[in-house]
């Protein structure tokens, strides 16, 4: 399904969840990450608050890196080279797979596992990324700020500079890594949605006994909510004519329900996937596997 919100001068916004209309518009070349410029008011707005937010205090994080940005392509084949090897090896979060499956038994408090997931995620980029309470609320606030509507919220986070402290703490856990950031402060909320569905299926009646580890990952794996592009220029396009500044919602988690496919949940086909897919997906098995084995009799 799409819908789009336009009135001139204002706002043009088109909302995608159909998976097939996702992967063809990922694809067109005139859609892209670049979130400066010019366009309606309303998504100038949301276009600034997209840029001041989702960055490093130096740079943009890898999300919101245009697709002709320098070294994007080469330092996003270099992760995802660096993640493969890791499955290969077997050495998915070794450290951090028991408690992940304590909490999917239910043996941990609900609160506890964002800060485990984080913790798993940054060491990725540090061999000693520990997440905290701190570090866990700073990336909740990084990934809110985006998206947040809330005229009071935004005075109070301008005042007490939160968005800007949140990026100096995430940016410092993970060795000023924008990668690693992205991934800690934003990616991990979708693996974090993802173990709490997992624990969830863990707990109904009978499930555990008659699924396989592959099809419980198929079925926990969550996609992250909304993804943004914009139209840097006027576009001709299925959806109308669309001027420049024009924005675009890939609704991924939707796209996913209405699909439960790889393809969607990453972006696989297009150029803008995401390197973690299959480190996620060995995870995620790993975990329900260990879960398995250290369940009661």
């Amino acid at each position: 399904m799409t819908r789009r919100l336009r009135i001139p001068g204002l706002i043009d916004l088109v909302r995608i969840d159909d998976p097939a209309s996702i992967a063809a518009a990922s694809t067109d070349a005139r859609l892209d990450r670049d979130f400066t410029g010019g366009g309606p008011l309303i998504n100038r707005w949301i276009a600034g608050r997209i840029r001041r937010s989702l960055r490093t205090p130096t740079e943009p994080l890898p999300s919101v890196s245009p697709r002709d940005q320098p070294d994007r392509a080469a330092r996003q084949a270099a992760l995802q080279c660096r993640l493969r090897k890791l499955v290969a090896e077997g050495a998915v979060a070794p450290d951090h797979i028991e408690e992940l499956a304590a909490y999917v038994r239910g043996e941990r408090h609900e609160r506890s596992v964002g800060p485990l997931v984080q913790t798993a995620v940054g060491c990725l980029f540090d061999d000693g990324y520990m997440a905290t309470a701190s570090t866990w609320r700073a990336a909740c606030v990084m990934d809110a700020a985006p998206r947040n509507m809330n005229p009071l919220r935004s005075l109070w986070w301008a005042v007490t500079d939160a968005v800007g402290r949140a990026q100096r703490l995430l940016s410092g856990a993970a060795d000023d890594d924008p990668a690693g950031v992205h991934a800690t402060a934003i990616a991990v909320h979708s693996l974090v949605r993802s173990v709490r569905a997992m624990r969830q299926l863990w707990l109904e009646p009978g499930t555990r006994d008659r699924i396989t580890a592959d099809a419980a990952v198929t079925r926990s794996l969550r996609a992250p909510e909304s993804v943004p592009r914009r139209w840097p220029a006027p576009a001709t396009t299925v959806w109308g004519n669309l001027p420049a500044g024009a924005l675009t919602l890939f609704e991924l988690d939707k796209a996913r329900e209405r699909d439960p496919d790889a393809d969607i949940t990453f972006m696989a086909a297009s150029w803008s996937h995401c390197p973690a897919a299959e480190w996620t997906t060995a995870l995620l098995k790993a975990v329900w596997q260990r879960a398995c084995q250290g369940a009661a009799p």
